[in-house]
């Protein structure tokens, strides 16, 4: 029997924005960032704070060093880099909302520094889920298995009581092994067929 049901962030319930030029550029001229490609300069910034082997604080003052820029600044071009790199999946926040409503517990498993965490989870969208399992906050990342019985261990929910669903292959092999039902999300009507194969009450 299902009990909980848990999706990625970033390809299932947000889905990234294509654009034919890259937005770090207008960004820079707009905050007055001297750097035009400071989201490549502090991409290893980023990925040791999604993987929470740096603080929130440490993540700003790394970011601060290699930018030249005050914190202020830079949550302000971060906050708007994701807003218009991305944008809510509605469908899936909409189904996620009638899960939750037909008794299923809803969960966010997701790889996030700790500034996209505060941009893309702690928002109003977001609130109506039971359980956030962050990277950089349990210091374990996808496709590490350790995540997968964090979730399993805060949900309270058995391997085989479980749905989860992510856009990265590797990811979803990963919570297969622990016996949890996974699936690759291609789109919104794809998945809604599979959760329908497995029984899921959505309506």
């Amino acid at each position: 029997m299902i009990k909980a049901i848990a999706f990625d962030i970033e390809g299932v319930l947000v889905n990234q924005i294509k654009r034919k030029k890259s937005i770090q550029g207008k960004l820079a001229k707009e905050f007055n960032i001297k750097n035009k490609n400071w989201i490549k300069l502090i991409k290893p910034v980023i990925k040791l704070s999604s993987r929470g082997k740096i603080t929130k604080k440490e993540t700003l003052i790394r970011t601060k060093n290699i930018l030249k820029e005050n914190p202020k600044k830079i949550m302000n071009v971060l906050e708007t880099f994701y807003k218009r790199s991305y944008k809510i999946n509605k469908t899936m926040i909409n189904l996620s909302k009638k899960l939750r409503k037909n008794g299923y517990k809803v969960i966010i498993i997701s790889n996030l520094g700790h500034l996209a965490k505060e941009i893309l989870v702690e928002n109003k969208s977001m609130k109506h889920f039971n359980k956030k399992i962050i990277s950089c906050e349990i210091k374990s990342s996808k496709p590490s298995e350790k995540i997968f019985k964090i979730a399993l261990k805060k949900s309270n929910t058995k391997p085989n009581e479980m749905i989860f669903i992510d856009n990265l292959q590797k990811n979803i092999e990963a919570s297969n092994n622990l016996g949890i039902k996974s699936i690759l999300f291609k789109n919104n009507r794809e998945l809604i067929k599979e959760l329908n194969k497995l029984g899921v009450k959505r309506k």
